[in-house]
């Protein structure tokens, strides 16, 4: 991360005298950074002034670069920053590349939470062709969002950039299993109408691990090395509604602090089991929601009634001037995630807040109209089986009540005691609530048949409403079609482009367990080892914040192997070119034999005296306020013998 200009202000680095914070002196010293470098390959984030600094100064260094600016496609993203990928033209040759946006997700969200997933991000999928070893190399650069409260915003994002790669190498594994089949021997002939095709020449289903395509993934992710966002990358899998102690280390204010996760599961399907009493209460999968506001109490009785697991957030507030302060914020967010419930609000201020749960927001004014827009979240459908097996009044189960308990249970007819109607003769079951503070008594009579009448009308409606609407986009895609054949080709593949990254980011928002099938581990594996060890790797050192946060991770099966890995801290002694040998003692351990940990005012010390190697980032010397990641790999392959080549 070269820190852009446009984030280089004096009131963010203080402690940097403003002479060295302006471009023409940092500029100067990101040439010399790049000669230290030396690499084939190079992968840097924040970049601005590309078209008058970078682009001229790679090409003249024999680099050619790919660029995407943060935002791109957006108008008014105000964003002048964004990531490149340079490498050498002697050695390389770029096959394609792909650009990813990670704003595609708010744009498959509803609105309430597309703002969370608006951030500008990207990344982008760059193919080289080694021309030296004849072999391809994938790799994946980007810049994820910095706010550690916001860690299922990284998740997702960083899920987004992996399925465009696993969709990437799905069309490779594809493109090279029909070369494979038109490349292959004519099969025996037996007669004149048949083939024999023995087992050795029989095609092979090629999926996506099989492909041996090296993969390089590295950035800025903003994420310590016990973040869930580095565990996701490393094992294959994250539940985004399970949530951790911590994420990572906050990158603002003079504290450290853990951060708890702040899952995201909008519209999550929360099963629960009835009670195993198949005489009285079947065993179906329901919803389970929490109601916030006193005023949708129809709504959360109706809810009951069509058999929805429905509780309402009870508050010493009167119902009238309820304000969601933090303290009572904090309550209804903590009921929902402990019982597992979907969170149904009118509120605003109250889903806008960074901590909340997976949540329904209501805009309609009436209580119809709420339900209506309840039951299509939910995508509730009318079934008599699952009518009217819950208590309306507290949203209890029922058990049926003993024809011997009729004539002693208040709340029972007086008429209806022997437990016969008195206006058709027929027998009556009686049920009453399980609630010991309830025990409200319910049986079927002729305002049942109504109420279920009514039920049938209000989701069949909500069902007829989605067929209509699918309707109309299945006659719009329709015309759509008709209009693009008139248009030119290039128009076309870009509307296609288009489509298939918001299909792609849809199928990430979908799901709540985010995987990847790619076995990737670190460059850097002793970072990974203890928070203590992770001291030694920093990639930031500023005033508020020592720790690594930048990461480079490769493909275990894509026929790499790590020859040489520079310790970031190695760069802190900016200026010494004779410098050769990496830093493996940690950064407490320079100061000799005082113990002391670093803090801000030892950091502080040593940016004004610059008496060790440990001072502040930026600087007189060094550009940035990160240190780099040197990676040297070298090609492997096994021989018949099984023995393994390096080059």
């Amino acid at each position: 991360n070269v820190l852009a200009d446009s984030y280089c202000h004096p009131s963010t680095f203080k402690y940097c005298p403003r002479p060295f914070l302006k471009w023409g002196h940092r500029s100067s010293r990101l040439k010399k950074v790049l000669e230290a470098l030396g690499s084939d390959i190079l992968c840097l984030q924040e970049i601005d002034h590309f078209s008058d600094f970078w682009k001229p100064l790679l090409e003249k260094r024999g680099y050619l670069c790919s660029y995407v600016r943060r935002g791109f496609g957006v108008k008014s993203s105000g964003k002048k920053d964004g990531c490149l990928v340079a490498w050498r033209a002697s050695r390389f040759r770029k096959l394609e590349g792909i650009d990813v946006n990670f704003d595609d997700l708010s744009r498959v969200m509803t609105s309430y939470m597309a703002q969370r997933y608006t951030r500008n991000n990207c990344g982008q999928i760059i193919v080289l062709r080694d021309k030296y070893m004849g072999r391809n190399l994938i790799l994946a650069n980007c810049h994820l969002f910095w706010n550690p409260k916001h860690e299922d915003v990284k998740l997702r994002q960083i899920a987004l950039l992996l399925r465009h790669l696993e969709i990437l190498l799905e069309k490779r594994a594809s493109e090279a299993d029909k070369k494979n089949e038109q490349s292959a021997a004519p099969l025996p002939r037996l007669c004149n109408l048949c083939y024999l095709a023995p087992a050795k020449i029989r095609k092979k289903k090629v999926s996506v691990i099989d492909n041996k395509t090296p993969i390089i993934i590295c950035g800025d992710l903003n994420s310590l090395p016990e973040a869930r966002v580095v565990k996701f990358l490393s094992s294959g899998v994250c539940d985004l509604a399970v949530q951790e102690d911590h994420t990572s280390a906050k990158l603002r204010g003079n504290k450290t602090e853990a951060i708890a996760t702040v899952p995201w599961a909008n519209e999550r399907k929360v099963a629960q089991a009835l009670p195993e009493d198949a005489e009285k209460i079947e065993t179906l999968p329901f919803k389970r929601v929490l109601i916030a506001d006193i005023s949708l109490d129809r709504v959360a009785r109706w809810l009951r009634s069509v058999g929805v697991d429905c509780e309402i957030f009870k508050s010493d507030v009167e119902p009238h001037s309820q304000k969601w302060d933090l303290e009572r914020s904090q309550k209804v967010f903590q009921m929902a995630r402990k019982e597992k419930r979907l969170l149904i609000t009118r509120s605003k201020t109250l889903i806008r807040r960074r901590d909340a749960p997976a949540f329904v927001m209501v805009t309609g004014k009436t209580a119809d109209e709420a339900f209506s827009e309840v039951a299509r979240q939910l995508k509730l459908k009318f079934d008599p089986r699952r009518m009217f097996r819950r208590c309306v009044k507290c949203n209890g189960n029922f058990v049926r009540l003993p024809k011997e308990d009729l004539h002693t249970t208040e709340g029972v007819p007086k008429a209806m005691r022997d437990g016969i109607d008195p206006d058709t003769g027929s027998e009556i079951h009686f049920f009453i609530c399980r609630r010991e503070d309830c025990r409200q008594v319910y049986w079927w009579g002729r305002r049942s048949n109504d109420a279920l009448e009514s039920f049938r009308k209000m989701l069949n409606g909500v069902t007829d409403a989605k067929k209509r609407k699918s309707q109309i986009l299945k006659d719009s895609k329709k015309t759509d079609t008709k209009s693009v054949t008139s248009q030119s080709s290039a128009v076309c593949e870009l509307s296609k482009e288009i489509n298939l990254d918001l299909e792609i980011a849809r199928e990430v928002v979908s799901s709540t367990i985010l995987r990847h099938k790619m076995e990737l581990q670190s460059a850097f594996p002793l970072s990974y080892k203890s928070k203590a060890a992770s001291k030694n790797y920093a990639t930031n050192i500023t005033e508020n914040f020592v720790g690594q946060i930048d990461h480079l991770l490769y493909s275990r099966l894509g026929g790499l192997s790590v020859k040489s890995a520079v310790c970031p801290t190695h760069w802190i002694q900016a200026g010494r070119k004779d410098v050769k040998e990496d830093i493996k003692v940690s950064i407490n351990s320079r100061r000799g034999n005082n113990d002391r940990k670093i803090t801000d005012k030892v950091l502080a010390e040593d940016n004004s005296t610059m008496n060790t190697s440990i001072h502040l980032l930026p600087n007189k010397e060094w550009p940035s306020d990160h240190l780099p990641l040197k990676v040297q790999f070298e090609w492997t392959s096994t021989k018949s013998n099984g023995t393994i080549s390096k080059t």
